[in-house]
This record gives C-alpha cells, structure tokens and sequence, in this order.
C-alpha cells in the first residue's frame, strides 16, 4: 500500500494518559490494513523513556517511530508553577507544528499525513502535494479555534471524527 505518518504532539511515550494507548493502536491498526507507518512525535528532555512503548501498549506488529525537534517549555516545572498564564504547552505544540512543517516539506517520502491535533494539522496542510487527513479529538470553542477548524476543513483530505455529534457540530460551523 502507501507510507502514512501518523503526527502527534505526545511529548513522553508511553503515557499513562489514554491517548498514548489510542495512538499506538490506531498505528497498529494502520499496519494491520497494509500501510507502512511512521509515527512522528517531538523529541525534548521528557520524550526519553526507558519503557518500550510496543511492549508497554501490547502491539503485536511494531512500526517505526521518529522524533522530531521542538522545544517543551513544560520541562520548566518550577517556572510553570510560578506563571500562571497557560502559554507553554501552545509554544510547544507551535515549535513542534513548526518543526514538522519543515521536516515534511523537505523529505521527499512523505505524501500522506494523519494529525491528532489541529496546530500541526494546519501547517502542514501548507506543505505542497501532501494529503493531510485531521482526527477530531474535541471541538475547536473559541472564535480562533473555529476559524483554524474552517481551514481544515478546507485545506485538508479529511476530517475525521469520533461520533456524530462531532461531525454535525463540523457541518454546522462550516468546516
């Protein structure tokens, strides 16, 4: 079949949050359907783990994972206590959608992207050529959040959703 890389801003791997375990299984289903995958997360000082996240999340069918370079502001635990406006995770997931722009932009191989989020999802649906399908994980309630959902909606393959309130919530804001 095709080479499909799986882009999702998980900054430690495994995780004890479920969409560690949701990620690694989509990725297995993906194989099991005949695709090569490869799934693309950023790398920074929380992303090293001695735990093997195949074994960790029972995959059967392994499939390649790389790491690309971005900057995790939310290593800065004790700074983050003292500020109280919730900045760094949007300037890691913005390093992250950033560094993927350009990683995709210049490897020839990458034609088909699946994003979980809708920050690396909007740039790279900048990339030239590539099909970019975008998992609906919750909907977008803010003014800008709806506007990059619109775009989405007009500048990617796909939009995939969970349930069907989702997907009519989409059709209604005109994604």
């Amino acid at each position: 079949m095709g080479n499909l890389y799986y882009v999702a801003n998980i900054r430690r791997l495994p995780t004890e949050k479920a969409f560690g375990g949701q990620t690694m299984h989509v990725c297995e289903s993906f194989v099991r359907a005949g695709e090569t995958v490869t799934l693309v997360l950023p790398r920074g000082p929380r992303s090293g783990t001695q735990i093997n996240p195949f074994e960790y999340y029972g995959i059967k069918i392994p499939f390649k994972i790389i790491k690309l370079p971005c900057v995790d502001f939310l290593a800065f635990d004790n700074l983050v206590k003292w500020i109280k406006f919730p900045i760094f995770y949007p300037l890691q997931e913005l390093t992250f959608s950033i560094s993927a722009f350009f990683w995709a932009l210049f490897n020839r191989k990458v034609k088909v992207i699946y994003a979980r989020q809708a920050i690396p999802a909007l740039f790279l649906s900048f990339v030239p050529k590539l099909q970019v399908y975008f998992e609906v994980h919750e909907l977008a309630q803010s003014r800008l959040g709806k506007w990059i959902f619109r775009i989405l909606g007009m500048r990617t393959r796909g939009i995939i959703t969970l349930v069907d309130e989702q997907k009519n919530s989409l059709i209604v804001m005109g994604s």
